[in-house]
């Protein structure tokens, strides 16, 4: 059985010397550095209590335990309870030990290692509780022996001494343990495990003012009932040592235990103004076990699912524009679709196809990239929404699916502007701008499972097919006269008139409107450089 357990943690005859390097690296002789001085100072307590604070009439000294035999028996007793104590918390802690160190592959369990990291503190109170108990009980015994009525005295000392040690243990155990329950908080342990800021509030009272009372409360009442034979002059002694711990001790706690609050909380606020401030990056380390640590876990968490939402909102604007993904966040997607009066703009890219054959694939996907590229830097920069990429085309929409003022004016110089940018890395392929404006359905066009936002009308086919026009054009540019009459006076003024014709697949006449030379320049996009191609 023994043997199966070693092998389950790891500890193969020759991993343990491995181990017993390993351990003192580890937070356990921290841990038990702690136990030891806190059993030390219970010790301590109790018999400096029996001893100085008593009348001598009352007092207790390891003498009365009996001759040295006796002496020698129980402290050789109490040496054996502690050497077994410790045993068996670094067998209940040794698991968390490992993980925490990294060396999981010897720890079948991960989960029950987290889980079991947040109930260390209280796990070494009670296994040292046990062994004060144990002690307690011979002290008594040894003493009853000889005197009835100073086991009773010392059965109280005792009683003292242990409370002491245990709550000392469980403040020092959770504070050496910290950095291993914070991680595993982090990691995914039971919350449920964690201790709460209203136990440790409990532990805190009764360790700085519980224990003083009750030591004035049994003093008051072991004189009551005949136990303590000193006169009521001789108890005020260690009534007035009771008292000056309580007041005393009673402040620095609770200072210490406000600073334990309000650190957490002061450094979660910090957190927040910087969130506030737009810094998703902020960090909250978690530094305490208690209910505030989940807190801090969970801020983190939050911030994590907030950054991963913001970065999935980036990706998604990429492919739908950010307008939609906005729109889509704040109000949600559903099919169908409303009237709108939109300028939509046609660019179309000519000769790919020959590009593709005389360049070769790289080059020409690198040419239609910094012609994209160009397209959605200058309409971008006039307020307009690149629905979609068809090829080498790009389809504008200025006025959805957010509202835009002067949507006519802004289309016609982003039209401007891209003739004149895509003129230099263009300048021996042709490119074909088109512009209208007029009523359109825009909406979420398609099925539940897979959806986008499209643009349907007649000024969307009237924008293709003076894009097809315009390649034949020397500026490559033509808009319609409806798509000037609607735009402001400031722009309109850039534009001439000109000619009827009939569109294809259009029954309706199309007046002409062509942009007057020389093309303006733009700071509102850089002209992309790429090596010159040929169409030919």
């Amino acid at each position: 059985m023994r043997r199966s357990r070693l092998a389950e943690l790891g500890l193969t005859p020759r991993e343990i010397v491995k181990f017993l390097r390993w351990l003192p690296r580890t937070r356990w002789p921290l841990v038990i550095l702690y136990v030891v001085y806190a059993n030390i100072l219970g010790a301590v307590i109790v018999f400096g209590f029996l001893k100085f604070v008593l009348p001598p009439e009352d007092s207790v000294w390891y003498t009365d335990l009996g001759d040295r035999r006796s002496q020698l028996l129980f402290f050789a007793l109490l040496s054996l309870g502690a050497t077994v104590s410790t045993l068996v918390g670094l067998r209940h802690a040794l698991p968390t030990l490992m993980w925490h160190q990294g060396r999981r592959r010897g720890v079948p369990n991960q989960q029950l290692a987290k889980d079991r990291a947040l109930r260390l503190p209280a796990s070494q109170m009670w296994i040292s509780a046990s062994l004060w108990l144990f002690g307690s009980v011979m002290f008594v015994v040894f003493l009853a022996q000889h005197s009835p009525r100073r086991a009773l005295i010392g059965g109280f000392g005792a009683f003292l001494g242990g409370a002491v040690i245990c709550m000392v243990i469980y403040l020092r155990s959770e504070q050496v343990l910290r950095p291993i329950i914070s991680e595993a908080i982090a990691d995914g342990a039971a919350t449920k495990r964690t201790s709460r800021v209203s136990r440790r509030v409990r532990v805190v009272w009764l360790l700085c003012s519980g224990v003083p009372v009750g030591a004035i409360f049994g003093l008051a009442m072991g004189y009551e009932f005949g136990v303590l034979h000193g006169s009521a002059k001789q108890l005020m002694f260690p009534v007035l040592i009771m008292s000056a711990i309580v007041i005393a001790v009673g402040l620095l706690a609770a200072g210490s235990l406000a600073n334990g609050i309000g650190e957490p909380v002061r450094a979660l606020r910090e957190a927040m103004r910087q969130v506030e401030q737009g810094d998703l990056t902020a960090q909250v380390k978690v530094n305490t076990t208690t209910e505030l640590g989940l807190l801090q876990s969970g801020f983190n968490d939050m911030l994590r699912q907030i950054r991963e939402r913001e970065r999935l909102r980036a990706l998604f604007g990429q492919f739908v524009g950010s307008d939609v993904a906005q729109r889509a966040v704040e109000e949600g997607v559903q099919l169908g679709g409303e009237e709108r009066f939109v300028a939509v703009l046609f660019v179309d890219l000519v000769g790919s196809t020959r590009l593709a054959f005389h360049l070769g694939a790289p080059r020409v996907v690198k040419l239609l990239n910094e012609f994209f590229h160009a397209v959605v830097d200058v309409v971008g920069a006039e307020g307009g929404y690149v629905n979609k990429f068809q090829g080498d085309a790009a389809l504008v929409i200025f006025g959805a699916p957010l509202e835009l003022e002067n949507f006519a004016g802004r289309a016609l110089k982003a039209a401007r502007v891209l003739q004149e940018v895509l003129a230099g890395p263009l300048h021996e392929t042709n490119v074909g701008i088109g512009v209208s404006a007029g009523p359109v359905v825009a909406g979420h066009i398609g099925a539940d499972e897979r959806l986008e936002y499209t643009v349907i009308g007649d000024a969307v086919n009237e924008a293709s097919r003076l894009c097809e026009l315009a390649k034949s054009e020397p500026g490559h540019l033509l808009a319609s006269a409806r798509a000037v009459a609607l735009a402001d006076p400031e722009e309109a003024r850039h534009w001439i008139l000109g000619e009827e014709v009939s569109l294809r697949g259009r029954d309706a006449l199309t007046r002409l409107a062509r942009a007057e030379a020389p093309p303006i320049s733009s700071s509102a996009s850089s002209e992309p450089s790429s090596e010159p191609s040929s169409a030919s």
